[in-house]
């Protein structure tokens, strides 16, 4: 099928409504930015080329985050007009088919589903890493002091586990390193408190002791202090689920892949955001497809109660979305079937509403 004047006529007023949706959340999402840090800027002297960088890093970023439900909220608005003014009553009555009629829906929604899928696994993670360097170093930021119970994998034989750590002093309390041999321990080193030098990425340890196994026997050395060169700097304790997000999708998955081998508890954080960078731009598509089944049905109420109607399902796909993801990060749910679980259940919606529209 080709494209008609009226599919070019709907495809431009839909990107119109979408670029205007996303403009006017970008300008809200500023206003709101600026009033929460403007006195950390002043504080800390903010110049206004420093400002207009990090805004034009944090709009591509709000954007990321909220494309889905303002695309479906664009396209409800959209087409109900339409529907409002018995635009698609006129079209049917001239013999057009109802089916004929999602054709610019379809390639504007699978336009705007590949747009969202480059921008959120590769261009994204770019803007998002310019304002965490901005809020690092000019809003106030506190490490989790709540790391504790902290395993990891040096190599293939080499173990290291600290109690509990003190980020914002850069301490360590009772830290242990074990080296096997294949099954068999043939090294272990503790100490009752560590600190990190973060300038040369050295770790100085005090009261520490040292155990050798050699076959039968046990050497056991004891010291005030040492300095040791381990693979394990301060960003390894802190809350890296605020910073995945400023990883591309391969280096998010390389990252993954080490965290993996040094034995760190993912929790499924990572691999839900990973995952979620597939199925929320497909959730665009689904999403429209939704709000053509409603809006294009003129009811009583007019365009009010088609928004009122699509607010409900955005809030409701968003609860989904957090309540699936929720029970793989608490659960025992696989990641890549709690991010596409609202996907497969709003599709079924948006074929079972398209079958019931009146044509």
């Amino acid at each position: 099928m080709k494209f008609k004047i009226i599919d070019l006529y709907i495809a431009k007023k839909f990107i119109g409504a979408v670029v205007f949706t996303l403009l006017l959340t970008a300008v809200i999402s500023s206003i709101f930015d600026i009033s929460e840090k403007l006195d950390n800027m002043i504080q800390n002297g903010v110049t206004l080329k420093i400002a207009l960088v990090y805004y034009l890093s944090f709009i591509p970023n709000i954007i990321n985050l909220t494309s889905p439900m303002l695309i479906f909220i664009a396209s409800l608005f959209f087409t109900a007009r339409l529907a409002n003014d018995t635009e698609f009553v006129a079209l049917l009555s001239s013999g057009v088919s109802y089916y004929r009629l999602l054709l610019p829906y379809i390639v504007v929604g699978l336009m705007l589903t590949g747009t969202d899928l480059i921008m959120k696994n590769y261009l994204v993670p770019y803007a998002y890493r310019n304002v965490l360097a901005f809020e690092l170093k000019y809003v106030q930021v506190r490490y989790d002091n709540d790391a504790r119970n902290i395993h990891k994998q040096l190599d293939n034989n080499s173990f290291f586990y600290i109690h509990d750590v003190d980020l914002n002093n850069n301490i360590v309390h009772l830290l242990s390193i074990e080296k096997f041999d294949k099954q068999k321990l043939i090294y272990k080193l503790n100490a009752q408190e560590a600190r990190m030098d973060t300038v040369h990425n050295n770790w100085h340890l005090h009261n520490y002791y040292t155990r050798t196994f050699d076959g039968m026997h046990e050497h056991i050395t004891r010291g005030d202090s040492m300095i040791l060169k381990l693979p394990i700097t301060k960003e390894d304790f802190t809350q890296k689920v605020r910073a995945s997000p400023a990883m591309t999708t391969p280096q998010l998955s390389k990252f993954i892949e080490e965290e993996s081998f040094k034995g760190e508890n993912l929790n499924n954080f990572y691999l839900i955001e990973k995952y979620r960078r597939q199925s929320y731009p497909f959730a665009i598509f689904v999403l429209v497809m939704i709000s053509v089944a409603i809006a294009t049905r003129k009811v009583r109420g007019g365009i009010g109660a088609h928004i009122m109607i699509g607010i409900l399902i955005a809030i409701s796909f968003e609860l989904f979305m957090r309540f699936s993801t929720t029970f793989s990060t608490n659960g025992n749910l696989p990641p890549l079937i709690s991010v596409w679980i609202p996907n497969f259940f709003y599709s079924c919606v948006a074929v079972y509403l398209l079958y019931k529209t009146p044509k």
